[in-house]
């Protein structure tokens, strides 16, 4: 079984409703799913579809307002 996060899953599902309830009640911002990324990789992997590419630069730009990295600049900051 994958470990993720609640926001992996709303930034996987490309749902920015979610993803800022859930900032907004203090979601940890950068936290590593089994695969090693944060929900900000996830979000920019165009799961909204190559079409929607407003909708997944609003998602990225949503996270990234609350401090999401991605997970190459976590490691750059060890």
């Amino acid at each position: 079984m994958k470990k993720s996060a609640a926001l992996h899953a709303a930034a996987g599902a490309c749902n920015e409703d979610i993803i800022a309830m859930l900032l907004h009640a203090g979601a940890a911002v950068n936290p590593l799913n089994n695969a090693g990324q944060t929900p900000l990789d996830v979000a920019q992997m165009d799961v909204c579809g190559p079409q929607d590419k407003d909708r997944t630069q609003k998602v990225s730009d949503l996270l990234i307002s609350h401090g999401a990295k991605r997970v190459t600049e976590l490691d750059e900051k060890n």
